[in-house]
């Protein structure tokens, strides 16, 4: 096995207190911690903290789930929406346009209608967007005004319009998501739609359904998730605690 891999860390925890053993160095220290088998360890041991500063003495990285959760890309200054919305009619009559509300913290899919003899949608600009053609890829744009009347479209990767969807959201609803009772002890929590660096996280200590909406998770758990949601300034909640818990 090579050396220590700066990218991921001499241990790297993949779901709570599993790790991924990078560097062969770690071995002395893990041993007595918890059950290894080959390049997976399991930590059974109290000792995290010790192990972890122990580590770190000897220039060996640690990565855990709050560490990746920490260098997780905090939301945006929140670009500001108009009060009026604005006509924008469609180049093809494939096109399917959305876009991201942050009242709801989804996206909604705009109702295409008949405006002076032209087939369009009507949008608020400052809203981020997402347009399809027929079968194609998604793309996302910002729109903005653009003179009098019509809107510009300035392209945005997804990731990049979605964090900006949710820092506008902050600006309408601080509402915390409840928590709900799943099966088999687990609990399940209705997340918006996340950017994929902190979707990748959040799957370390969760599972998503198909579409990556609804997540469950053991309870002792879910600190972690709220961890990573609160990145994006969403909180949890449930009919047993306080918001913000």
């Amino acid at each position: 096995m090579k050396a220590n891999k700066v990218r991921h860390g001499a241990l790297e925890e993949y779901a709570p207190n599993h790790f991924m053993v990078h560097d062969i160095r770690v071995r002395p220290f893990i041993r007595g911690e918890g059950d290894v088998e080959g390049n997976r360890f399991v930590m059974t041991s109290w000792r995290r903290d010790g192990l972890m500063a122990r580590l770190a003495e000897r220039g060996l990285i640690m990565v855990t789930i709050e560490s990746l959760t920490e260098s997780l890309p905090a939301l945006p200054v929140p670009a500001s929406i108009a009060d009026e919305a604005r006509w924008h009619p469609l180049g093809h009559a494939s096109e399917r346009w959305s876009y991201y509300d942050p009242r709801q913290r989804g996206i909604i899919a705009c109702e295409t209608v008949t405006h002076t003899d032209q087939q369009g949608i009507w949008l608020y600009p400052g809203c981020m967007v997402r347009r399809r053609r027929g079968r194609g890829q998604a793309e996302w744009y910002r729109s903005q005004t653009q003179g009098t009347h019509t809107i510009q479209f300035t392209p945005l990767d997804e990731d990049s319009a979605v964090l900006q969807g949710l820092a506008q959201a902050t600006r309408y609803t601080q509402e915390p998501i409840a928590v709900r009772a799943g099966e088999n002890e687990h609990v399940i929590v209705e997340i918006p739609l996340l950017p994929r660096a902190h979707q990748g996280v959040l799957a370390r200590c969760a599972t998503p359904d198909r579409e990556g909406l609804v997540w469950q998770c053991h309870p002792d758990h879910l600190h972690l998730v709220s961890g990573v949601l609160a990145r994006v300034n969403v909180f949890l909640t449930n009919s047993e605690s306080n918001p913000h818990a």
